[in-house]
């Protein structure tokens, strides 16, 4: 089998299943096994396997309204006791938000040796333009490296503090920085392969203009307010997938995936040992997951808005994905199909 060539196998669409096809919930297949009680933690899924380091990692958004300082816990992860909810450590990635960088983004957790100690770690691509590696066991700062264009901080120092630009702060007239409102990269999953030791990271190379907001006299209790607005920069989206080598870390390629309608919304990517997927708008890709080589794509025609999934059913390897309301499923292509 070429695990490279996969061919259409159904379509399946959601909005036209009846209502009677939906059995009772107790007809449904538990799917999981012997001590699976659904809860999560970072070796497996049951408590009675607790895992050596019991922590929840959660990342924070904007504040809205940026006061002088730090404003802390914002745009952070924070590690918290699974058991007791109490804080172990964070780690702020933007310091007084002003650009709307929220850290909403999905956490990587990997083991790895780094100058030849082992070590739990956190893969971080955020969207204020820069990829983070921390220890995730003490929050500490192991390094960092820029992977999309971005025009508001002039480096990350050795503590993994941003240096601001100074002229990229809102104002009346309005500010162009990049990545804008809607961030470098954003919600949808990247992924880590740890045959090829790369963490592949969906980007949209776009700007916005900021305007600083008017200054209040007084609040209206209930009404909203912003310390600034935003609009998006006039002028070509370019989005790209990116590979980054996490524990260096540097960006190793980056391929563009931009057409006449490319909208910068992805589905997040899938890593198989030899393959990478990842859909944009209404395209669904396949890249060689060590070059970035696009080795074809299909148009779905609609928006694919999550990650697709891979599964093997005696013995031969799907792919599913879903696009707008419809579900499609590929098998790989072999000899006799």
């Amino acid at each position: 089998m070429n695990p490279r060539i996969f061919r259409l196998i159904c379509v399946s669409i959601l909005f036209f299943l009846p209502a009677a096809a939906w059995s009772q919930a107790h007809d449904w297949p538990q799917w999981r096994g012997p001590n699976h009680d659904g809860i999560s933690t970072e070796k497996g899924w049951s408590p009675k396997r607790k895992a050596e380091l019991w922590y929840a990692f959660v990342g924070t958004g904007y504040a809205a309204v940026s006061i002088v300082g730090d404003n802390l816990y914002t745009e952070s992860v924070v590690a918290l006791d699974a058991d007791t909810g109490k804080l172990k450590w964070h780690f702020q990635f933007t310091p007084h938000d002003i650009f709307d960088f929220d850290s909403n983004q999905v956490p990587i957790l990997v083991d790895h040796d780094l100058d030849g100690q082992p070590r739990k770690l956190i893969l971080w691509g955020n969207r204020n333009a820069f990829f983070y590696l921390l220890d995730r066991v003490t929050g500490e700062y192991l390094g960092s490296t820029q992977f999309a264009k971005q025009t508001w901080a002039t480096e990350i120092d050795e503590h993994g503090r941003p240096i601001p630009v100074p002229d990229a702060v809102p104002s009346l007239k309005g500010t162009l920085v990049w990545p804008g409102a809607s961030g470098a990269t954003n919600w949808p999953p990247p992924s880590f392969n740890p045959d090829t030791g790369l963490f592949y990271v969906t980007t949209s190379d776009r700007a916005s203009i900021f305007y600083k907001g008017e200054v209040l006299e007084e609040r209206v209790p209930g009404d909203p307010w912003f310390g600034s607005t935003s609009t998006a920069a006039p002028g070509s989206l370019d989005t790209s997938i990116v590979a980054i080598d996490p524990f260096e870390p540097k960006v190793v390629w980056k391929r563009s995936l931009s057409g006449d309608d490319a909208h910068g919304r992805f589905s997040g990517t899938l890593s198989t040992p030899e393959l990478l997927f990842v859909g944009e708008s209404t395209k669904l890709f396949a890249l060689d997951a060590v070059s970035g080589e696009n080795l074809w794509n299909v148009e779905l025609g609609d928006v694919i808005g999550s990650p697709p999934v891979s599964y093997a059913i005696d013995g031969i390897q799907f792919l599913t994905v879903a696009a707008g309301p419809n579900i499609f499923t590929f098998g790989v292509a072999t000899a006799d199909r």
